[in-house]
């Protein structure tokens, strides 16, 4: 933990967002019990991050243990060996918000999402 010390309502929501997760509340559920706005409390747990007093998040992984891709598998209609000119267009977004549109040729569509989940 850090150095720095709690206010009051800082505490009590520290209190209260380590109780939802530990229960399994999301913080709109929380919202609703404790009567306030989920922005109040996504700030009130941003604060306590950046603190020290919570864990920051993290993905969540696979059976395997790797940390899981947001990609979900699409079947590909065409395959390189019967159509080399398809294209794939690919619109995603970003870890942090950006936007991706890009047109992907079929036979290097595993290279691409591979390059944008690194």
């Amino acid at each position: 933990m850090t150095e720095s010390t709690l206010t009051h309502k800082q505490s009590y929501f520290l209190e209260r967002l380590q109780e939802a997760e530990h229960s399994g509340l999301t913080i709109v559920q929380l919202a609703e019990q404790e009567n306030v706005s989920t922005a109040l409390l996504y700030n009130y747990r941003h604060v306590l991050r950046r603190k020290g007093y919570l864990e920051p998040t993290r993905r969540k992984s696979s059976s395997s243990g790797k940390a899981r891709s947001g990609f979900e598998p699409v079947a590909v209609t065409s395959s390189p060996q019967t159509d080399p000119a398809a294209f794939i267009e690919l619109k995603t977004q970003l870890a942090n918000g950006q936007p991706v549109w890009m047109s992907v040729p079929a036979h290097q569509l595993s290279l691409a999402l591979a390059a944008l989940s690194a």
